[in-house]
């Protein structure tokens, strides 16, 4: 068996299902409005957790803590939403 024919770090066991602008919409919309803030400001807006925290009041542990909660729904809701399109 030669390199090409095995799974590397590039390439997934597993297809991953694509989701529509849509859907991924849709999943955000899902997330507590907290977590939406957060997720959104850190990932698109670049914000740093320091930043968020002070913004927010709070500290860079607790945003840590609302990003981790906020993947985790929207893995849910991604994973819902691929379930609905076997249906």
């Amino acid at each position: 068996m030669d390199e090409s024919s095995t799974y590397g770090a590039d390439q997934p066991a597993q297809s991953e299902p694509s989701f529509t602008v849509a859907e991924i919409d849709a999943a955000l919309l899902s997330l507590p409005e907290i977590e939406r803030a957060v997720y959104l400001n850190h990932r698109k807006g670049g914000l740093s957790y320091r930043t968020i925290a002070r913004r927010l009041g709070t500290t860079s542990n607790d945003v840590e803590r609302i990003i981790a909660s906020a993947l985790l729904n929207l893995k849910r809701a991604l994973d819902r939403i691929a379930r609905e399109r076997t249906r």
